[in-house]
Protein backbone atom coordinates (compact mmCIF):
# COMPACT_ATOMS: atom_id res chain seq x y z
CA UNK A 1 0.00 0.00 0.00
CA UNK A 2 1.42 3.59 -0.75
CA UNK A 3 2.69 5.54 2.23
CA UNK A 4 0.50 7.70 3.67
CA UNK A 5 0.18 11.46 2.44
CA UNK A 6 0.98 14.49 4.88
CA UNK A 7 1.08 15.53 7.39
CA UNK A 8 1.09 12.08 9.07
CA UNK A 9 0.19 12.08 13.09
CA UNK A 10 1.42 8.76 15.24
CA UNK A 11 -0.93 8.72 18.82
CA UNK A 12 0.35 5.34 18.93
CA UNK A 13 -3.85 4.78 19.89
CA UNK A 14 -3.34 0.93 19.83
CA UNK A 15 -4.13 -2.02 22.28
CA UNK A 16 -1.48 -1.41 25.09
CA UNK A 17 1.70 -4.10 24.75
CA UNK A 18 1.50 -4.54 21.36
CA UNK A 19 4.46 -4.34 19.21
CA UNK A 20 4.85 -1.24 17.03
CA UNK A 21 5.64 -3.68 14.38
CA UNK A 22 1.99 -4.91 15.08
CA UNK A 23 0.85 -1.85 14.36
CA UNK A 24 1.94 -0.68 10.78
CA UNK A 25 5.47 0.30 11.74
CA UNK A 26 8.57 -1.72 10.01
CA UNK A 27 11.81 -2.91 11.73
CA UNK A 28 15.10 -1.83 10.04
CA UNK A 29 17.36 -2.96 12.43
CA UNK A 30 17.90 -5.47 15.22
CA UNK A 31 14.15 -7.36 14.53
CA UNK A 32 12.86 -8.76 17.27
CA UNK A 33 15.17 -7.40 19.83
CA UNK A 34 13.70 -5.71 22.59
CA UNK A 35 10.57 -4.64 20.84
CA UNK A 36 9.19 -1.20 21.02
CA UNK A 37 5.58 -1.76 22.78
CA UNK A 38 2.92 0.82 22.95
CA UNK A 39 2.07 2.26 26.66
CA UNK A 40 -0.71 2.50 28.33
CA UNK A 41 -0.18 6.25 28.89
CA UNK A 42 0.17 9.42 26.57
CA UNK A 43 2.37 12.08 27.23
CA UNK A 44 1.04 15.49 27.95
CA UNK A 45 2.17 19.17 26.74
CA UNK A 46 0.28 22.30 27.63
CA UNK A 47 -0.80 23.75 24.19
CA UNK A 48 0.61 21.15 22.03
CA UNK A 49 -2.00 19.45 19.70
CA UNK A 50 -1.51 15.74 20.99
CA UNK A 51 -1.73 16.15 24.44
CA UNK A 52 -2.84 13.91 26.14
CA UNK A 53 -3.92 11.84 22.97
CA UNK A 54 -3.91 8.04 22.46
CA UNK A 55 -0.81 6.29 24.14
CA UNK A 56 3.72 6.83 24.24
CA UNK A 57 5.92 3.95 23.22
CA UNK A 58 8.75 3.98 25.91
CA UNK A 59 12.55 3.17 24.25
CA UNK A 60 14.84 0.65 25.78
CA UNK A 61 18.78 1.32 26.07
CA UNK A 62 19.45 -1.55 23.03
CA UNK A 63 17.18 -3.26 21.15
CA UNK A 64 15.20 -3.09 18.08
CA UNK A 65 14.66 0.29 15.88
CA UNK A 66 11.19 0.88 14.16
CA UNK A 67 10.17 3.43 11.15
CA UNK A 68 7.16 5.08 9.88
CA UNK A 69 6.69 5.49 6.14
CA UNK A 70 4.85 9.30 5.23
CA UNK A 71 4.85 10.16 1.60
CA UNK A 72 8.33 10.92 0.08
CA UNK A 73 9.57 14.19 0.42
CA UNK A 74 12.64 15.67 -1.55
CA UNK A 75 12.36 19.28 -1.82
CA UNK A 76 11.51 22.34 0.55
CA UNK A 77 11.13 21.50 4.15
CA UNK A 78 10.24 18.76 6.40
CA UNK A 79 9.33 19.23 9.95
CA UNK A 80 8.84 16.38 12.81
CA UNK A 81 7.19 17.09 16.08
CA UNK A 82 6.85 14.74 19.25
CA UNK A 83 6.82 14.50 22.84
CA UNK A 84 9.34 13.15 24.77
CA UNK A 85 10.25 12.45 28.12
CA UNK A 86 13.41 10.99 29.89
CA UNK A 87 13.48 8.59 33.12
CA UNK A 88 17.57 8.16 32.49
CA UNK A 89 20.22 9.38 30.15
CA UNK A 90 24.09 8.50 29.71
CA UNK A 91 27.10 10.95 29.72
CA UNK A 92 28.26 10.39 26.20
CA UNK A 93 24.98 10.52 24.64
CA UNK A 94 23.48 9.42 21.57
CA UNK A 95 20.24 9.74 19.13
CA UNK A 96 16.75 8.03 19.77
CA UNK A 97 15.01 9.61 16.76
CA UNK A 98 15.50 10.09 13.16
CA UNK A 99 14.41 10.27 9.36
CA UNK A 100 15.15 8.91 6.60
CA UNK A 101 14.53 7.35 2.94
CA UNK A 102 11.33 4.44 3.49
CA UNK A 103 12.51 1.73 5.21
CA UNK A 104 16.46 2.72 4.98
CA UNK A 105 18.63 0.64 7.11
CA UNK A 106 21.65 3.06 6.76
CA UNK A 107 20.77 6.24 5.49
CA UNK A 108 19.35 9.00 8.48
CA UNK A 109 19.35 12.35 8.66
CA UNK A 110 18.31 15.03 10.82
CA UNK A 111 18.98 12.63 14.22
CA UNK A 112 18.09 13.87 17.62
CA UNK A 113 20.43 13.47 20.58
CA UNK A 114 20.04 13.25 23.96
CA UNK A 115 22.79 13.25 26.98
CA UNK A 116 22.79 14.15 30.67
CA UNK A 117 25.97 15.39 32.81
CA UNK A 118 27.31 14.75 36.20
CA UNK A 119 24.43 16.76 37.72
CA UNK A 120 21.43 14.90 36.02
CA UNK A 121 21.07 17.80 33.78
CA UNK A 122 19.97 17.18 30.12
CA UNK A 123 20.93 18.57 26.76
CA UNK A 124 19.69 18.02 23.57
CA UNK A 125 21.35 17.57 20.28
CA UNK A 126 20.85 17.76 16.14
CA UNK A 127 23.16 15.58 13.70
CA UNK A 128 22.06 16.12 10.00
CA UNK A 129 22.90 12.84 8.87
CA UNK A 130 24.52 9.35 9.78
CA UNK A 131 27.91 10.32 10.06
CA UNK A 132 27.22 13.96 10.76
CA UNK A 133 29.03 16.21 13.81
CA UNK A 134 26.16 16.70 16.45
CA UNK A 135 25.30 20.12 18.04
CA UNK A 136 24.08 20.47 21.63
CA UNK A 137 21.91 22.84 23.32
CA UNK A 138 23.13 24.12 26.73
CA UNK A 139 22.56 21.43 29.81
CA UNK A 140 19.21 23.34 30.52
CA UNK A 141 16.92 20.55 30.99
CA UNK A 142 15.66 17.55 33.34
CA UNK A 143 14.93 14.22 33.47
CA UNK A 144 11.07 13.11 34.36
CA UNK A 145 9.73 16.12 32.73
CA UNK A 146 8.19 16.58 29.22
CA UNK A 147 9.63 18.43 26.43
CA UNK A 148 8.36 19.12 22.87
CA UNK A 149 10.79 18.70 20.37
CA UNK A 150 10.63 19.92 16.75
CA UNK A 151 13.66 19.04 13.86
CA UNK A 152 13.24 20.48 10.65
CA UNK A 153 15.00 19.42 7.46
CA UNK A 154 15.68 21.51 4.73
CA UNK A 155 16.46 20.36 1.41
CA UNK A 156 18.94 23.09 -0.33
CA UNK A 157 19.98 22.83 -3.89
CA UNK A 158 23.29 24.43 -4.13
CA UNK A 159 25.21 21.29 -3.79
CA UNK A 160 24.72 18.57 -2.92
CA UNK A 161 26.11 18.48 0.61
CA UNK A 162 24.43 21.90 1.71
CA UNK A 163 21.16 20.73 3.72
CA UNK A 164 20.29 22.32 6.99
CA UNK A 165 18.74 20.90 10.27
CA UNK A 166 17.03 22.89 13.03
CA UNK A 167 15.97 22.01 16.18
CA UNK A 168 13.69 23.80 18.56
CA UNK A 169 12.70 22.58 22.61
CA UNK A 170 9.46 24.01 23.42
CA UNK A 171 9.04 26.67 21.05
CA UNK A 172 5.91 29.12 21.71
CA UNK A 173 3.00 27.42 19.93
CA UNK A 174 1.27 30.60 18.10
CA UNK A 175 1.48 29.02 14.57
CA UNK A 176 4.33 30.78 13.68
CA UNK A 177 8.54 29.22 13.55
CA UNK A 178 10.77 30.71 15.88
CA UNK A 179 14.38 30.99 15.70
CA UNK A 180 15.95 27.55 16.21
CA UNK A 181 17.65 26.59 19.49
CA UNK A 182 20.19 24.84 17.25
CA UNK A 183 21.44 24.72 14.25
CA UNK A 184 23.37 22.39 12.08
CA UNK A 185 24.97 23.12 8.39
CA UNK A 186 27.59 20.55 8.27
CA UNK A 187 29.01 19.36 5.01
CA UNK A 188 28.07 16.07 5.12
CA UNK A 189 25.80 14.32 2.51
CA UNK A 190 22.31 15.45 1.72
CA UNK A 191 19.14 13.46 1.74
CA UNK A 192 17.78 12.42 -2.02
CA UNK A 193 14.22 12.29 -0.31
CA UNK A 194 12.88 11.84 2.87
CA UNK A 195 9.81 9.21 3.55
CA UNK A 196 9.72 7.88 7.20
CA UNK A 197 10.35 9.06 10.96
CA UNK A 198 12.22 6.10 12.93
CA UNK A 199 12.69 5.72 16.71
CA UNK A 200 15.78 4.30 17.80
CA UNK A 201 16.97 2.40 20.96
CA UNK A 202 20.71 3.33 20.92
CA UNK A 203 23.49 1.27 22.73
CA UNK A 204 23.83 0.52 26.17
CA UNK A 205 26.55 2.77 27.43
CA UNK A 206 25.45 6.06 25.50
CA UNK A 207 21.56 6.15 25.22
CA UNK A 208 18.68 7.01 27.80
CA UNK A 209 15.27 5.64 27.94
CA UNK A 210 13.20 7.87 26.43
CA UNK A 211 8.82 7.75 26.28
CA UNK A 212 7.85 9.50 23.07
CA UNK A 213 4.11 10.48 22.26
CA UNK A 214 2.91 12.55 19.91
CA UNK A 215 4.40 12.66 16.69
CA UNK A 216 3.82 14.81 13.73
CA UNK A 217 5.35 14.53 10.09
CA UNK A 218 4.32 17.34 7.94
CA UNK A 219 6.02 20.18 5.12
CA UNK A 220 4.49 22.92 7.26
CA UNK A 221 5.53 24.05 10.87
CA UNK A 222 2.87 23.24 14.17
CA UNK A 223 -0.42 24.69 14.00
CA UNK A 224 -1.23 27.24 16.49
CA UNK A 225 -2.47 25.92 19.38
CA UNK A 226 -5.63 28.30 19.64
CA UNK A 227 -8.24 28.41 22.74
CA UNK A 228 -11.17 26.09 22.48
CA UNK A 229 -13.54 28.70 24.26
CA UNK A 230 -13.55 32.26 24.04
CA UNK A 231 -15.80 35.15 25.47
CA UNK A 232 -19.27 36.13 23.89
CA UNK A 233 -21.39 39.14 24.95
CA UNK A 234 -24.63 39.58 23.97
CA UNK A 235 -26.89 42.56 24.64
CA UNK A 236 -30.71 41.54 25.11
CA UNK A 237 -33.15 43.87 24.36
CA UNK A 238 -37.31 43.24 24.55
CA UNK A 239 -38.56 40.36 21.87
CA UNK A 240 -36.55 37.90 20.17
CA UNK A 241 -32.67 37.87 20.14
CA UNK A 242 -29.83 35.48 18.05
CA UNK A 243 -26.50 35.58 18.88
CA UNK A 244 -24.55 33.43 16.52
CA UNK A 245 -20.78 31.94 17.39
CA UNK A 246 -18.19 30.98 15.02
CA UNK A 247 -18.07 27.50 13.53
CA UNK A 248 -19.58 24.96 11.21
CA UNK A 249 -22.96 24.50 10.86
CA UNK A 250 -24.63 21.01 10.06
CA UNK A 251 -25.99 20.90 6.76
CA UNK A 252 -28.89 22.61 6.23
CA UNK A 253 -29.04 24.22 9.13
CA UNK A 254 -28.18 27.35 9.00
CA UNK A 255 -30.12 31.00 8.76
CA UNK A 256 -31.84 31.06 5.87
CA UNK A 257 -33.02 27.75 5.66
CA UNK A 258 -34.57 26.84 9.65
CA UNK A 259 -36.07 30.84 9.32
CA UNK A 260 -37.21 31.17 5.79
CA UNK A 261 -40.30 33.32 7.00
CA UNK A 262 -37.55 35.93 7.87
CA UNK A 263 -38.14 39.18 7.47
CA UNK A 264 -35.77 40.47 5.20
CA UNK A 265 -35.31 43.94 6.70
CA UNK A 266 -34.35 41.96 10.00
CA UNK A 267 -31.11 42.31 11.61
CA UNK A 268 -29.09 38.82 12.22
CA UNK A 269 -25.91 38.46 14.20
Amino acid sequence: SPAPALPVVENFEYTTGTNLTSNGWVSHSAGGTNPIQVGASPLTYSGYFASGVGKSVTLNTSGEDDNHAFASVNSGSMFASFMVNLSAAQIPGDYFFHMGPENSSTLFFGKVFVKKNAGDSVAFGIAKNVNGSVIYTPFNYDLNTTYLIVVKYTFNSGTTSDDEVKLWINPVLNGTEPPADVTQTDVGIDALSLGMFALRQGSATNSGTPTVGGIRAATTWIPGSGGSTFQLSVNIIDGWNMASVPGLHPVDQNVNTWWVNRNPLADVY
